[in-house]
């Protein structure tokens, strides 16, 4: 049973107003120089050389700068004589135009002893006759991190794209060579050379090509005594040439002596791995940034030609998010009309949303897309919880754009178009994301996208959430494709049920082709009308399906390239998966962030919330007093005497929508002893007694009376759809009271009020409501917006609502209470055709157009102390009705200039 208690009713208001945390900035220490242009680096070179190593200092550079290419040949930094010692931080700077014609130990440094280069990256060419090198000629006892070689390098002996000779304990972590290097003796590597004594090189790659006579490797020439050359989490895709007339130590990845641990080779090298020791290392044709290590990331931008990258060449990001605040105010702004497209926000944390007690308003609608890419980090974001509308998931409408790298946990329900990650995908990518959310919808449902149009591709993603639809096109991983797109290397591990059209990973493609490869299923595949078209891979394929499996049990699949197995290896699929403990999991899954997650403030011990529960609890204390209660308030004889039948409803409700979900557990912030179990079972107790004397209806004319009931029993953590029990069978509340009501004249025997509180009973939870139901929740919107009244303000024909639905002047809290229940729907793009009651002219609108016209009335209706009259009387009840009703939008209401006064009075002034 999941439910949502949104709304604060008639007099307790509660506001959440947004408050932007900005991350303290790390500040490092002042560089003893720095170097800006060509002019200061040609000074500090000549300082090296002249004979100040600079040892102890740090030297950065805060430009990219261009030398004089073969115009004005460079010299390098520091000499064996003259060596640099200090540290030098090129910023992720890039130096062109480097050329260098002759000589030995040569480089943008010559000569380094115990010094450090770092976040460098050069262009050009280089020739020398030994130790020869883009970054640094000869390294003795230093260190490179993070740099990369673009430059052609040529010489004798001890070539390497970043360092040509290194002696000692050197270590090149962080650092690629792309240009083209060439030796003509021994010790030619594409990153490194020749190494004497011990050294290590880690998380280096190399895409150029190489070429020498002896000692040769992708990665390193080798070493040359001592210990030997340790090699971690590297990979070569450049081609190693042989240019003598026989082999002589030449490896894809290492030449020489010296150990390869966890590298790879993409080149399809005829040469064993390490030529030395004659043997292999990993041979692949693809390779995932994750088999490599956390300093890697997958080439997402296209930077290096598919293969990985690594994480500091990545773009730096226009938006970092670490606070809910953040992130809720990134989700306005796309909603708002900014598309961020071409832009990057990251994510680095884990973030709690705040379950039910704030419904989440997906990123992005049908007219205001997401159009950028967003990485989020590996990181979880949890507490994600949308009761209602099309196109829903944390993302809702993705155009263009990319989500990558994050896992969602909630649950998400829809009309259609519903998944945990994106809702709907024109023509977008997902990548290593994984969906832990139930999710429920009607058509196109899936874990990760619902609906996917033109080429998208959703690669190396999961589902391990139950996912359901009532309709059509619901899968594990995506729902619904139309045209040509791809699923590779995904899986779901989660139930899958629908009555068409139902596949494992994919329900299906409606038009064109589709690719689905190296993908599994080992989740129940349930058909719930017995249909065609349920698969336990795919549904309907028009595609091509390539190297897919399912379990056995899951369901079957007869469709060519899917086959059914009993277990399953990462053999058996492609190196974008992992061991796993049941079956293969992503290689990614193993860097999630597995910290606590940043919360919401109004979850936290803030002082607003700490305010509220002062506001709550003297509310609950002043009412004891008055009737001279003690102990229980909710659980005293005169409350649950009046349980589901009057006003006592009102204050369970406020008392019980006072608390928060956390892991699945609800805290009552208003300590009431037993209060809370016992009101709710004297409201059973009433219901299945007033069923049981008129014959299964609450009341005989108020539909109302089962949706104030609905809202107290969803308050208190009960079920409304088992409230006691009527011939056997429970009480569902949600049934009689809404979508199929028990009065012949429906929910409309009270006018706009049934229709309201109707819509907001079903949306309390995630309450499906059946196909064959007598009043949709479409049906619920229309009837309320034809009864828009026509008194519009700022050229606008129509306004606000009013009590029994037609009139000529709009009332605030009936408006209110009308925007509340169309709130979820604001960003649905349905257009709803009907007669307006009031004009008596057919309208086509969306709900987002009636509910901003209604909020234009409403702030007119706004009095001088920023509150609003009746007989000329501050009315708490209706400044706490539009409070409710904005921040249900999530309109912040001390910011909306609609409801501020001349003299600056909000909402909250007014109220307080």
């Amino acid at each position: 049973m999941r439910f949502n208690t949104n709304r604060l009713i008639a007099g307790f208001a509660a506001f959440v107003m947004i408050i932007s945390v900005l991350p303290m900035a790390a500040f490092a220490a002042e560089p003893d120089i720095q170097i800006g242009t060509l002019s200061e680096l040609l000074d500090f070179s000549a300082e090296v050389n002249g004979g100040n190593t600079y040892e102890g200092k740090t030297v950065v550079l805060t430009a990219d700068i261009a030398l004089g290419g073969e115009v004005s040949p460079w010299t390098p930094i520091g000499t064996s004589a003259n060596p640099f010692k200090g540290t030098f931080d090129g910023g992720n700077h890039v130096v062109s135009g480097l050329y260098i014609a002759s000589g030995p130990d040569v480089g943008f440094f010559g000569f380094v002893s115990g010094g450090n280069i770092r976040n460098l990256v050069v262009d050009g060419s280089v020739s020398g006759s030994s130790n020869v090198a883009g970054i640094v000629g000869k390294l003795t006892a230093g260190n490179i991190t993070d740099c990369g070689n673009r430059a052609d390098v040529r010489g004798g002996s001890a070539v390497g794209g970043v360092a040509g000779y290194l002696n000692g304990a050197c270590m090149v972590s962080g650092c690629y060579n792309s240009g083209n290097i060439t030796g003509t003796t021994g010790y030619i590597g594409g990153v490194t050379g020749q190494h004497w004594r011990a050294g290590e090189v880690t998380n280096c790659y190399n895409v150029g090509t190489v070429t020498g006579p002896g000692t040769v490797g992708g990665i390193s020439g080798g070493h040359k005594a001592a210990s030997g050359t340790v090699l971690t989490n590297c990979y070569n895709a450049g081609e190693v040439i042989n240019s003598a007339a026989s082999v002589n130590n030449h490896g894809s990845v290492l030449g020489g002596k010296g150990t390869a641990e966890n590298c790879y080779d993409l080149s399809g090298s005829e040469f064993r791995g390490v030529g030395y020791l004659g043997t292999d290392v990993n041979s692949v044709t693809s390779l995932e940034a994750t088999a490599l290590g956390s300093a890697f990331a997958d080439d997402i931008d296209g930077l290096n030609s598919g293969y990985p990258v690594l994480k500091w060449q990545t773009r730096v990001p226009d938006l970092i998010i670490t606070t809910y605040e953040q992130f809720k105010a990134f989700a306005d702004e796309v909603n708002g009309g900014n598309t961020f497209e071409g832009k990057l926000v990251r994510l680095d944390v884990n973030l709690y949303l705040g379950g039910r007690n704030n419904p989440w308003t997906p990123v992005g609608t049908k007219s205001n897309k997401f159009c950028g890419t967003f990485d989020g980090g590996y990181h979880v974001i949890s507490g994600l919880y949308i009761a209602s509308g099309s196109d829903v998931g944390l993302f809702g409408y993705v155009s263009g754009g990319t989500v990558r790298n994050l896992v969602v946990e909630g649950s998400v329900s829809g009309s259609s178009n519903a998944a945990g990650i994106v809702g709907y995908l024109d023509g977008g990518k997902i990548s290593s994301c994984g969906n832990r959310a139930d999710v429920r919808g009607g058509s196109a449902v899936g874990g990760v996208a619902g609906y996917l149009n033109g080429a998208c591709t959703v690669s190396g993603c999961y589902n391990s959430g139950s996912i359901s639809g009532t309709t059509g096109y619901i899968g594990g991983v995506t729902g619904q494709h139309w045209r040509a797109g791809e699923v590779t290397d995904c899986y779901n591990i989660g139930t899958v049920e629908g009555p068409a059209t139902v596949g494992g990973v994919s329900g299906g493609h409606k038009a064109a082709s589709a690719v689905l490869a190296n993908c599994y299923n080992a989740g129940s595949v349930v058909d719930s009308k017995n249909s065609n078209n349920i698969g336990a891979v795919v549904g309907a394929s028009r595609g091509k399906n390539t190297n897919c499996f399912y379990i056995k049990g899951t369901g079957t699949d007869s469709k060519a390239g899917i086959t059914e197995v009993e277990a399953l290896s990462v053999s058996d699929l492609s190196s974008a998966f992992a061991d796993g403990e049941t079956y293969p999991v992503l290689a990614w899954e193993g860097y999630v962030c597995t910290d606590a997650p940043v919360r919401p403030a109004f979850v936290e011990s803030s002082e607003l919330s700490a305010r509220l529960a002062g506001y709550i609890r003297a509310a609950v204390n002043s009412t004891k007093a008055h009737s001279e209660i003690t102990g229980s308030l909710l659980g005293n004889e005169g409350y649950m005497a009046g349980a589901s039948s009057t006003a006592t409803d009102w204050m369970a409700l406020a008392m019980g929508r006072f608390g928060y979900f956390d892991e699945g557990n609800y805290s009552f912030l208003v300590d009431d002893g037993t209060g809370y179990e016992d009101y709710l079972a004297a409201m059973k107790a009433y219901i299945e007694k007033t069923y049981a004397a008129n014959r299964g209806i609450l009341h005989s004319a108020k539909a109302t009376e089962w949706h104030r009931a609905v809202v107290a029993i969803a308050a208190l953590c009960g079920d409304p759809m088992d409230s006691g029990r009527y011939n056997g069978k429970p009480i569902d509340l949600i049934a009689d009271g809404s979508y199929n009501n028990a009065l012949k004249a429906g929910p409309g025997t009270q006018g706009i009020n049934g229709w309201i509180w109707g819509l907001i009973s079903m949306d309390t939870g995630m309450y499906e409501v059946p196909a064959d139901a007598k009043y949709t929740r479409e049906r619920f919107i229309t009837e309320i917006l034809k009864m828009q009244l026509t008194d519009g303000v700022n050229g606008s024909e129509y306004g606000g609502w009013v009590l029994g639905g037609y009139g000529s002047r709009s009332d605030v809290d009936i408006t209110a209470m009308a925007v509340q229940a169309l709130a979820p729907y604001y960003n649905d793009e349905t257009v709803y055709t009907y007669t307006n009651g009031n004009s008596k002219k057919e309208v086509s609108k969306t709900v987002r157009q009636c509910v901003d016209e209604a909020l234009d009335r409403l702030g007119s209706m706004l009095n001088g102390n920023a509150g609003f009259s009746s007989w000329n009387t501050n009315n708490a009840e209706s400044i706490s009705q539009v409070i409710v009703a904005l921040c249900s939008l999530g309109i912040d209401p001390a910011k909306d200039g609609r409801f501020i006064t001349s003299d600056g009075k909000t909402l909250l002034d007014g109220l307080l």
